[in-house]
């Protein structure tokens, strides 16, 4: 238990960055077309 939990809590933290930097891209070509 104590071996997987860091690797789920490393798995969240990675999908928390890659939504942050797909909103973020979003956002720039939304900016970019307006």
């Amino acid at each position: 238990m104590s071996r997987s939990l860091p690797q789920l809590q490393t798995r969240s933290v990675a999908k928390q960055v890659i939504v942050v930097i797909y909103t973020e891209s979003l956002y720039s070509r939304g900016l970019m077309v307006a």
